[in-house]
């Protein structure tokens, strides 16, 4: 089993998808589900929360999902077909982990 760590922009206009080219120094680890919400007021930014990562013995080895609970900013340059990614630290108490959920 393999997780990705892609991520794609689409187009409303065109309906076409690219797949961004993750520049600066850090993404996030590949992951299944996470959460996403596009930042009020911003057309090329949208925050990633949690997810799951595969447990170090692989889903068949009874580790199953593992739920993330880190937190992302993604910045999209639509035109150069690139992602640039910055953790948000957590002021406070940390959201619980969780994968499939919402952000509103």
């Amino acid at each position: 089993q393999k997780l990705s760590d892609a991520a794609y922009f689409l187009d409303t206009t065109t309906w076409k998808w690219t797949r961004l080219k993750s520049v600066g120094e850090s993404s996030p680890s590949p992951r299944a589900s996470p959460c996403a919400a596009q930042v009020r007021g911003s057309e090329n930014q949208a925050i990633i929360f949690g997810g799951a990562s595969i447990g170090s013995e692989g889903y068949e080895g009874g580790k199953g999902l593992i739920p993330l609970n880190d937190t992302w900013l993604i910045t999209v340059d639509s035109q150069a077909g690139t992602a640039t990614w910055k953790q948000i630290a957590h002021d406070g108490v940390t959201p619980e982990a969780r994968l499939a959920a919402t952000l509103t």
